[in-house]
């Protein structure tokens, strides 16, 4: 992320750089009420942070908050931040939900929904050893299983929203290298609503293409030897099918 002010070492655009690049496009001073007024100017700026933050996921957040449940009252649903963008990973108490769409999510909770019992010991076995939720997009919220039954710690690592610039000095919360993008895509919006500039809507709109681009080249570059944990897909593989019942010996490979 970037320094908090502009270092010796690279520079970072403010708040004002943002607004001053918006008013090379909009043909108007940054500080002036004119065809669009100051306010107008400041918001699509952060929105144009906002929809950076979106296309690049390049903001991360941690959020920790506590739930209290009871074994009379479980917790079946989490309030999300409403910050969040997407879920990275998440834990209650220490342990890990795995993160499923809704189909898979009901599929591995069988035939027991909020908290009514199933008949099936096969479906209460795999309940009590499978922590998993899913996201409910429109609510904001998580459906998990299992439920919380107690006062437990709710750990979320999570794609957020960038903080709401107020301030001239204030930074983009945001990769500095594509902070830039913040006044192109507010250009884009505003001209794109006024006849007599949409020529010029249009070639922000190229630009902005044009940065998104760039960040794919950039996100796809290869980063020497990075190391990259391989993990195995749980709905294909069994906690158990690392250890195949096989005798190698030393004389596995040779032919016979």
């Amino acid at each position: 992320m970037a320094l908090a002010h502009n270092s010796n070492e690279y520079n970072v655009d403010t708040f004002l750089d943002l607004q001053k690049d918006l008013a090379n496009y909009l043909g108007e001073s940054h500080d002036v009420d004119g065809e669009w007024d100051i306010a107008e100017k400041k918001r699509f700026i952060n929105k144009g942070c906002v929809a950076i933050a979106t296309m690049t996921l390049t903001t991360h957040r941690t959020s920790e908050w506590t739930i209290k449940g009871t074994t009379a009252s479980p917790v079946y649903t989490l309030q999300v931040p409403d910050r969040m963008i997407k879920p990275k990973r998440l834990f209650v108490d220490g342990n890990e939900y795995l993160e499923l769409d809704l189909d898979s999510f009901l599929n591995r909770l069988g035939s027991t929904i909020n908290g009514v019992p199933s008949t099936s010991t096969n479906v209460t076995q795999l309940q009590q050893l499978n922590r998993f939720f899913t996201w409910n997009e429109g609510a904001n919220t998580f459906d998990i299983n299992p439920p919380i039954s107690d006062t437990e710690n709710v750990v979320l690592y999570m794609h957020a929203m960038p903080r709401l610039l107020i301030n001239d000095g204030d930074i983009p919360e945001i990769h500095p290298s594509w902070a830039y993008l913040a006044s192109i895509w507010a250009a884009k919006q505003m001209l794109d609503k006024d006849e007599e500039h949409r020529d010029r809507g249009e070639v922000a709109r190229r630009r902005w293409r044009s940065g998104l681009k760039d960040f794919e080249r950039f996100k796809h570059r290869g980063s020497g030897n990075k190391a990259t944990r391989m993990i195995k897909d749980p709905e294909m593989f069994s906690k158990g099918s690392g250890a195949l019942d096989v005798d190698w010996k030393s004389t596995f490979d040779r032919l016979p």
